[in-house]
């Protein structure tokens, strides 16, 4: 973990650089978070990329990539990613 904020009750098991993590996050073993805000209570399981991502509070993640090198993805609650310029 470097270059991050990590709020606490937070735990990182992951990888996580160039990061915000908001209160009650968790990053499993086996997960990466990149250039990423995530809101309050996000569980990032194991086998979640993130890049350049904006997570919504209580996210339900699932397995596999998220976001790109040039533009902000938005994760809703129930998951459903939105890129936006």
């Amino acid at each position: 973990m470097d270059r991050s904020y990590v709020a606490p009750g937070s735990v990182v098991s992951g990888k996580v650089h160039d990061s915000f993590l908001s209160p009650l996050c968790s990053v499993e073993e086996g997960a990466a978070v990149q250039e990423s805000i995530l809101l309050d209570n996000v569980q990032v399981p194991a086998g979640v990329h993130l890049r350049r991502c904006i997570v919504e509070s209580g996210a339900q993640l699932k397995p596999g990539s998220y976001g790109t090198d040039d533009l902000v993805t938005l994760i809703d609650a129930d998951g459903n990613a939105t890129k936006d310029a």
